[in-house]
């Protein structure tokens, strides 16, 4: 230690010893009255006295230990700042950060010290000392509770009590811990409560019983709650403490359990954090103490520094008084509101220690206002971190609620005696009961007497219920239950023996089940047992089937699967043109939770007897493995026809799905003398879904060995992804290979990538493409327009494109777009297939006027478009058009339309894709609504093509409660003739009556080449009748008949269906409550009429 160091600190230790010794003084001196009071008054030994004086000793150093540490730093330094000492040091070329070091050093030491202090010494004498008053005042009313306390009592309790009235003998927050009883602590907690001879009574409270997180999981609430003490109050009296009297670490253990509990702690984690803030004190006066100094006005003398701390000291304590109720009341972290003070004196401090020796920082006049700014930036700072960080909340917990209007504890056997409308509330799950008994430690209630369980639409009722409050498990004894699964429509009744429901699975044991709601219903299930996993299935054992009181049918054991696709399946009875009557059936299996399948019996009246079996193997993170066989001994060919299929899905890493398959068919096609046909087929298929992005990869290969061998070979690839800044990404990259004999008859690779971003009113657009149109037998249809092109390849095509941009408060808007690429095409030009290759820069402007009212019948709008194409040495193609409409309403519900349209292009696209055509139209468009009569006609001029549209006239009319009829044609002017003519009939006067019907009128062909008829109709309430019919007189007869009959059985249902085209006819019975294919009618793709 240098001499100047040493000098230094040999200044400051004679006031620093004066201050704790003066301070020590005075605040024993606070205290006299109450020692008098104690030796004249209560007979008060002299010598308890002092001992309690000598305990308490501990605590008033530590409190006046920052005090002292700033008291010692002004003075010190005022005296060799008086003396001219300190400025001959500095003017040696001392940096005053420098001197004062050692007192900064002294200061941290003090603080160590203090908290050592605080954390050994203090707690202990602190005990000390309060157990002497408490002995001393034990003769009053209320002896053995002080406010804010804790302590243990006889019985495994942790008392806790928040606040005491001695004058009305009442205690209020009152806290009880009890942990004799189980492994895990119950709480009492109550809002006031007396102490009386032996006992405490408690008023208003809640009893938490916790789990091992700390979690509640049960809740009573009482009016009134004796505690009986096992033995006098003066035997747990020296095991009361306050949080003054414990270590941080005692302490820390009440508040996690209090905070587990959902109690508030915000006042004791101030408490925990004071008992390291305070000490810190030490520090802070010395950092903005020293610097005070250099700020004495010479003549003061020794009084500035005294007056100087006694202001900081004072100011100190006031903030540390706010922050510390504000931190109580939960308004800022507590951990926040202890360092307030600290931090708001240590920031102005550090800042004029360094300005010390830059003097420009707080020199002149702007002296008091840059240490004034300086203080309030430091508490302006803590303050705000302070309330940037939130008060965390307790966490959430499901408790078990218990209300009854009668409670009794028996505390021998840990047991509630609950009687009159008892109430148990688990999450959604109510019981209730006449009465009920609950065991605290095995976490079990017996509820009795007109007991009913209801979870949501659930409701399970009995005469005895047992329950088991720590899986929320509930036993039921004689008992009726309305059951509810996602996998079944409606409710399934269940009553029998005993009942048995958990979260996911229920027990019925000797009882009977179904999905009637009638009193009688028509049907059910007896059981010896049966078991429902949730969404899964359900197993009966010993099962009979009943239709009203016969018995139909006794199985050993029936498992009704109820996932989608292991859903129940009865026998399907019906008759085909190929293959006769026939009976198909479908038994589903469960071997285990891992292994499952179905068995298939089928006869054909034509082809013979066919059986198969499906079997599904669970293989844990390796996967489904699913393998199917099925043999039909076709009587018509001669030859067995054979399928095989085997198939794995499996989550590989990183969120991929996969499914790999093989398919084995040899079959011979009936009614045709060939060779047997043979087809392979190989799929793989990868999925990966993950938050803002998909991707996926499918291969399949279709090998045919027939009369002519093909082969047949897809792969395609999709992703789609969010990237960086709001980047759309898609890509879509597919191969097509097909091979017919020896001739490759399809061999394309198409490919699309996208990025995407909307910028403001921009959206961005960045496209790699390449197009290969092919035309197939499926989609060759006449109404269906190929595109221009063959193929066409955009390599790259940049694209901005704005939305309607409105230009100021005009009713005039703005559409701008801009398109930069470079692009081949593979078209016919002129007669002859050839390819081009081009760059191209677009630019399109679109100008709009919305609609504006001349009057109140007439409206105008229009609209101006200017597009720029520059193909560089291929030329450019330069378009300008622009529209004009009229809109007037002569009467009202007539309105008529009248527009022009005109294009005019210069120059030419070397492509077809996006060549523009002159135009210059003129249209009109009619509507007029005459009461339940709506007319339409329209039509147009081409000027360019010397040219009339057709006219389109369309007539809908309703012509009475639910009947209404449409008529709409096309009349070609140039001619002079009727193209078309269509007509749709619809009548539904209520939902139990549909019936639509239309044809079409082809005037070119001279002849109605198409009419359609559908029915849904219920002419009677158990009776539905249904029929589809589309006759198409171009391909020459009925393209499709179906008829069906299906009555309703109330929770059951049995359909006959006839279908002409396929010349089968089949019955079906459904019960409606488990899943299956339901019993429908539309006109699917073979509707035109209706499909429009």
């Amino acid at each position: 230690m240098r001499i100047l160091d040493r000098y230094v600190v040999r200044e400051f230790m004679g006031p620093f010893i004066l201050s704790i010794s003066a301070f020590i003084i005075i605040m024993l001196s606070g205290q006299l009255f109450m020692l008098v009071d104690f030796i004249i008054q209560k007979n008060v030994p002299v010598l308890a006295v002092v001992r309690m004086l000598l305990y308490s000793l501990p605590g008033i150093v530590v409190q006046v230990l920052p005090v002292a540490v700033l008291f010692a730093a002004l003075i010190s330094l005022g005296r060799l700042a008086r003396d001219s000492e300190l400025s001959t040091i500095r003017a040696a070329g001392v940096p005053f950060t420098r001197i004062v070091l050692p007192l900064i050093l002294m200061g941290a030491a003090v603080s160590v010290g203090g908290f050592w202090l605080g954390e050994t010494v203090v707690p202990w004498a602190s005990h000390k000392s309060e157990t002497i008053v408490r002995e001393i005042i034990l003769k009053d009313v209320l002896p053995s509770v002080e406010q804010d306390i804790f302590f243990a009592a006889p019985g495994g309790r942790q008392f806790y009590v928040g606040k005491v009235d001695k004058a009305l003998g009442t205690m209020e927050r009152i806290m009880v811990y009890e942990t004799e009883y189980g492994s895990f602590p119950r709480i009492v907690s109550a809002r006031r409560g007396d102490v009386g001879e032996g006992r405490w009574t408690l008023r208003d409270g809640v009893i938490h019983e916790l789990d091992a997180a700390g979690h509640v999981t049960m809740s009573m609430s009482f009016e009134k709650l004796e505690i009986i003490m096992d033995s006098a109050m003066e035997t747990f009296v020296s095991s009361q403490k306050t949080p003054r009297e414990m270590t941080r670490k005692e302490l820390k253990s009440h508040i996690d359990l209090f905070e587990k509990s959902g109690i508030r702690v915000e006042g004791l984690r101030v408490e925990y954090h004071l008992k390291l803030a305070e000490p810190m004190a030490a520090l802070v006066f010395a950092v903005i103490g020293a610097p005070l100094v250099t700020r004495s006005p010479r003549r003061a003398g020794g009084y500035f520094g005294v007056v100087a701390a006694a202001v900081l000291s004072f100011a100190y304590f006031v903030v540390q008084a706010v922050a510390r109720s504000v931190g109580m009341k939960g308004m800022i972290q507590p951990v926040m509101a202890v360092w307030i003070p600290n931090a708001a004196f240590l920031l102005p401090g550090l800042a004029m220690l360094l300005a010390v020796d830059r003097p420009r920082m707080f020199s002149g006049r702007r002296a008091p206002r840059s240490f004034l700014l300086a203080c309030v930036f430091g508490v302006t700072l803590v303050l705000t971190l302070s309330l940037l960080g939130s008060v965390p909340a307790a966490a959430a917990t499901s408790p078990i609620r218990v209300c009854a209007q009668q409670m009794v504890f028996d505390g021998g056997r840990d047991a509630w005696e609950l009687s009159g409308e008892v109430e148990i509330t688990y999450k959604d799950t109510v019981i209730r009961g006449d009465h009920a008994q609950i065991d605290a430690g095995a976490k079990k209630a017996v509820i009795a007497g007109s007991v009913s369980v209801v979870r949501g639409d659930e409701i399970i009722k009995g005469e005895v219920a047992t329950y088991d409050m720590s899986t929320g498990d509930v036993v039921v004894e004689q008992a009726w239950a309305r059951l509810k699964d996602d996998q079944i429509t409606g409710f399934l009744f269940a009553s029998g023996a005993g009942l048995t429901k958990k979260d996911d699975y229920l027990r019925l044991s000797e009882g009977s089940v179904t999905t009637c709601d009638l009193d009688r219903p028509h049907w059910r299930i007896e059981v010896r047992e049966l078991e429902v996993y949730a969404d899964d299935r359900i197993v009966l054992r010993s099962v009979s089937y009943y239709e009203g009181n016969v018995k139909l049918l006794s199985l050993p054991r029936l498992t009704i699967p109820l996932k989608e696709d292991e859903r129940l399946e009865l026998p399907k009875i019906g008759y085909g043109a190929v293959e006769g009557w026939y009976v198909k059936t479908q038994y589903n299996y469960r071997l285990s939770g891992i292994s499952s399948g179905s068995l298939f019996a089928d006869y054909f009246e034509f082809l013979g007897p066919a059986a198969g079996i499906r079997h599904q193997l669970k293989l844990g993170a390796a996967g489904v493995l699913t393998a199917y066989v099925y043999e039909l001994w076709n009587k018509a060919s001669g030859n067995g026809d054979t399928t095989l299929e085997l198939s794995h899905s499996v989550d590989l890493p990183a969120d991929v799905k996969a499914r790999a398959s093989y398919r084995y068919r040899d079959y011979s096609s009936p009614g045709v003398e060939s060779a047997p046909t043979v087809e392979r087929t190989y799929t793989l298929n990868l999925d990966r879904r993950v938050e803002g992005a998909n991707t996926s990869f499918a291969y399949t290969r279709r090998d045919v060995e027939s009369a002519q061998n093909t082969e047949a070979l897809s792969l395609s690839f999709r992703h789609s992804s969010t990237l960086p800044m709001e980047i759309k990404l898609t890509s879509d990259v597919s191969y097509r290979r097909q091979v017919k004999g020896e001739d490759i008859t399809q061999n394309v690779l198409n490919y699309r990538v996208q990025a995407a971003r909307t910028l403001g009113a921009f959206s961005l657009t960045g496209l790699a493409q390449a197009q290969v149109y092919v035309e197939e037998e499926s989609t060759a249809l006449p109404d269906v327009k190929p595109p221009p092109w063959k193929a066409l390849t955009r390599l790259p095509e940049l694209t901005a494109v704005s939305g309607r941009i409105p230009i100021g408060k005009t009713p005039l808007s703005v559409t701008l777009k801009g398109v930069l690429g470079r692009y081949t095409e593979d078209a016919m030009r002129g007669g002859v297939r050839s390819e081009v290759t081009s760059g191209k820069a677009e630019a399109d402007i679109t100008l709009r006027m919305d609609p504006q009212n001349v009057g109140k019948w007439l409206s105008v709008d229009g609209s101006v478009r200017g597009v720029l194409d520059a193909y560089g040495a291929n030329g450019m193609q330069v378009a300008l058009g622009y529209s004009a409409a009229v809109q007037v309403k002569p009467v009202a519900g007539t309105t008529l339309r009248l527009s022009y349209d005109q294009m005019s292009v210069e120059g030419a696209s070397p492509f077809r894709f996006d060549a523009i055509s002159p135009s210059s139209k003129v249209g009109a468009r009619l509507t007029s609504t005459l009461g339940p009569l709506r007319l339409t006609m329209a039509t147009a001029y081409d000027f360019k093509y010397q040219a009339y549209d057709a006219l389109t006239l369309s007539a809908q009319a309703e012509v009475s409660k639910g009947v209404s009829v449409e008529l709409s044609g096309g009349y070609d002017i140039q001619r002079a003739s009727p193209k078309s003519l269509l007509g749709r009939v619809v009548i539904q006067p209520s939902p139990q009556f549909q019936l639509r019907a239309g044809g079409y009128y082809d005037f070119t062909r001279g002849q109605m080449t198409r009419v359609e008829s559908s029915a849904d109709m219920r002419p009677l309430p158990d009776w539905r009748i249904q029929w589809v019919a589309v006759y198409d007189l171009v391909k020459g007869g009925l393209v499709r008949g179906d008829v069906g009959i299906t009555r309703d059985l109330h929770c059951r249902e049995i359909a006959v269906t006839y279908q002409y085209t396929t010349k089968r006819v089949w019955l079906e019975f459904r019960l409606k409550a488990f899943p299956g294919t339901p019993l429908g009618f539309g006109l699917g793709e073979d509707g035109v009429i209706f499909g429009q």
